[in-house]
């Protein structure tokens, strides 16, 4: 699994330059990787 370095860089160049414009496929990866990462945040890890 990627480290969340290369996640947040992803997501941020996807917001400055919207290159993924479309790509559903990526953006479910981002959006499946940020609601993993909120819940390990609020379950304390």
């Amino acid at each position: 699994m990627f480290d969340d370095e290369y996640y947040w860089a992803l997501i941020i160049e996807s917001i400055e330059n919207r290159s993924h414009q479309g790509n559903y496929a990526v953006e479910r990866l981002i959006s499946r990787w940020v609601e993993r990462r909120v819940r390990e945040i609020y379950r304390g890890k």
